[in-house]
This record gives structure tokens, C-alpha cells and sequence, in this order.
């Protein structure tokens, strides 16, 4: 009899053989696809959990005990199923963006790991009655556990996310209030069209190089007033000015999402609204209607991973990075 379950473990050996080599060969080569969709946490966990899925195996492989070794690998098979489940959903989601990930999510694919593992703890009759509950138990700790991490990082991925929103919606606000409207275009003896507005904006500020140290400004007077500033200060200055002259213009804003509790701002610009349509203007290189000129720059190949492109206007804001990225 033990010659019979022994046989049964090694047959079942050459299945999660079988089943952890495709499943990773066709993850890593999705992985390769859809690299440029995915978040930078997603390859870490990937290889983690293989590396967990093998040690967890490798355990049960050391047992003397046939009912031991059989129960450990059961565990072992329900963690690899559950982690390409998950996986696969994750792929689906990231690279479609219409498939919600949730704290139910986690409970949904436990229980669908948990059906597609019946057929192996039938497979594996030495395991004793228990074994089943110890595998409801497992799935439901998974299930637990998962939700519980995921809810952690939506948090933290709230806390990055609202701050950088929040600072750019207070921007927009002023740069919308009718005061500032006035007092600005005030300060002009004539109407500018929107190019000659890049050229008035250069006139007033002069651009100081991140090597050098200055005091940042989000209002427009007090940019006017110090004098230089670097790109954030000419976009906001100018769109400032294209409302004071009634233009419809908002700010853009390139940011790193890759660290979920810091979002760090890469590059601001403009856009105008002409016939219906955003038009691109970067007041600090002088440059409009380009849109695709950043990917040529050191953060510019990450655009559309890990560094998205919000548009700010008055109390809303949109991504607009497929805008940014040729051939989106």
C-alpha cells in the first residue's frame, strides 16, 4: 500500500512539475508583454511567491511521514493555483483598466483556488478527512490576509494620491478665482494670443537649473515678483495668463506613481484649448504642439507605466498619458 501512495506523490510530483514550469514560462512571457502596463511591486511579488511556492514544496519533499509530505504539498499546489489566478487577474486589470481589483477580489479567487485544488486532494487519498478543513482554513487565511494587505496599500496609495491632487486642484483654484483673472490681465496693454503669451512668460521669469537653489512659488504675483523659477512656475504663470485672457488652459503635470506614498512630480507643462481641441504648450522650453517630446527624455520611456500625466483644471482633473505616448 505504501508503494501505492508513494507512486501517487511522485505522479503528483511530475504534475506541479509540469504545472509550475508553464504557468511561469507563460506568466514571465506576459509579464515581458505587458511590462509597460504593470506596476513596479507586480514583478516583486511574482518572483516571491514562486520562491514561497518552492520552499513551501521543498519542505513537504523532506518528510518521512507519506501523509505529511502529501499534506504539504497539497498546500503547496493551492498556493501556486492561487497565485496564477491572481495573477492572471492582475495582468487582465492593469493592462485593460476595466477590471476592478477589490478586497472581494481576494475572496472570489481563494475560493476559486479552493474548487480547482478538490481535484487534487481526491487524487491524493492518503491525506487524512482533516486535510480538507485545514485546507478551508488555509483558504480562508488567504482570503483574510490578502484582503487585509490590500486594503493597507490602497490606503497608502490614497495618501500619495490625494496629496498630489490636492496641490494641484488648490493651484487651479486660484489661478480660476475672477480676482486673479483681473489683477492679471491688468498687467497686459494688449491682447495676446496664446504663442505670444510663451514668449511674455519668458520675458518676466528667468529659468533657474535644478542645480541651483530657489524658493518655489505657486502664485502667480509672487512668481512675478521673484523673478526666475523652473517649470512649474512658467506653466503656472502662463495658464494663469491664458485665463486672465479668457483662453480655456490648464495645467499638466508629469508625476512618478511608482513610490504609492510619494508621488514625485517629473516635468510641468500647459495645454490650451483651441477648436475643440487640447493643443500641447511647454512655456519653459519655449515649445508648442509637441506633444510626444518627452519620451525622448531620461523619465519619458516610463510614461505610461510608472509615470502617468494628470490635466488640472478648476476643480477637476483627468490622466490624459495616452495623449503623451506615441501610438496609444
Amino acid at each position: 500500500m505504501s508503494d501505492f501512495f508513494s507512486e501517487k506523490i511522485k505522479r503528483f510530483d511530475d504534475i506541479f512539475r509540469l504545472l509550475l514550469i508553464v504557468s511561469s514560462l507563460i506568466l514571465s512571457a506576459a509579464l515581458g508583454l505587458l511590462k509597460e502596463f504593470l506596476d513596479a511591486y507586480f514583478f516583486s511579488v511574482y518572483i516571491l511567491s514562486v520562491i514561497f511556492v518552492l520552499i513551501l514544496w521543498a519542505i513537504g519533499h523532506t518528510r518521512e511521514n507519506m501523509r505529511e509530505e502529501a499534506f504539504l504539498k497539497l498546500m503547496a499546489w493551492y498556493a501556486l493555483i492561487f497565485f496564477i489566478t491572481f495573477y492572471v487577474w492582475e495582468m487582465i486589470r492593469q493592462a485593460s483598466g476595466v477590471v476592478e481589483l477589490s478586497w472581494n477580489t481576494f475572496w472570489f479567487l481563494a475560493f476559486l483556488s479552493f474548487f480547482l485544488t478538490l481535484p487534487a486532494y481526491s487524487y491524493l487519498e492518503i491525506l487524512p478527512k482533516r486535510a480538507f478543513l485545514y485546507l478551508l482554513l488555509l483558504t480562508i487565511f488567504t482570503a483574510f490576509m490578502f484582503s487585509a494587505l490590500f486594503i493597507f496599500h490602497a490606503q497608502t496609495i490614497t495618501q500619495g494620491k490625494v496629496a498630489f491632487e490636492n496641490y494641484y486642484l488648490g493651484i487651479m483654484k486660484n489661478l480660476n478665482d475672477t480676482k486673479t483673472k483681473i489683477v492679471l490681465r491688468s498687467k497686459f496693454d494688449r491682447h495676446y494670443n496664446f504663442t505670444d503669451l510663451i514668449e511674455w512668460v519668458n520675458e518676466q521669469i528667468d529659468f533657474v537649473p535644478l542645480n541651483e537653489t530657489i524658493k518655489r512659488h505657486t502664485d502667480p504675483f509672487e512668481i512675478l515678483e521673484y523673478g526666475k523659477g523652473r517649470c512649474g512656475e512658467f506653466s503656472i504663470l502662463y495658464v494663469a495668463a491664458c485665463l486672465a485672457h479668457g483662453y480655456h488652459s490648464r495645467l499638466i503635470v508629469a508625476t512618478d506613481v511608482s513610490d504609492s506614498r510619494y508621488w514625485v512630480d517629473q516635468h510641468v507643462w500647459a495645454e490650451v484649448k483651441l477648436n475643440d481641441g487640447w493643443v500641447h504648450v511647454d512655456p519653459s522650453e519655449k515649445t508648442w504642439n509637441k506633444p510626444y517630446m518627452y519620451e525622448k527624455w531620461n523619465w519619458g520611456k516610463d510614461i505610461g507605466s510608472k509615470i502617468r500625466i494628470y490635466a488640472f483644471e478648476d476643480g477637476k482633473y483627468e490622466d490624459v498619458t495616452p495623449n503623451y505616448k506615441l501610438g496609444t
